[in-house]
């Protein structure tokens, strides 16, 4: 068993193959994952929370709601629109693109059995 390969065809079942298949392709399983696109923080148009307390922030240039002309973002409340400041969201969604996803502790999420 220790030779045999574990191969999902996608009908809900998984399979022992004597043969890797891998070895079949001028590829690495690397090469078949297809991976997350990197995070466009520039390009947000809107963001949304849900859970204790459930709000969306949205991006819009020119607004008639904002205080002073580099106000883009902003959210409502009690039927308001309010600015937010710019930089500290701009901030928030930079730190987004370098997020380490094997620190999950923080976030309280397990870490998978290997």
């Amino acid at each position: 068993m220790d030779e045999e390969r574990y191969v999902s065809i996608g009908d809900g079942n998984v399979y022992l193959a004597k043969v890797n298949p891998l070895d079949q392709f001028d590829a690495t399983l690397k090469d078949m994952i297809k991976h997350d696109e990197d995070l466009a923080y520039d390009q947000v148009t809107q963001i949304k929370f849900e859970g204790a307390e459930n709000y969306t922030i949205f991006y819009e240039e020119e607004s008639a709601a904002t205080y002073c002309a580099d106000d883009v973002y902003f959210t409502e409340k009690d039927g308001e629109i309010l600015p937010l400041d710019t930089v500290r969201v701009d901030n928030w969604l930079e730190s987004l693109t370098t997020l380490n996803p094997t620190v999950t502790g923080a976030f309280s999420m397990a870490l998978p059995a290997v």
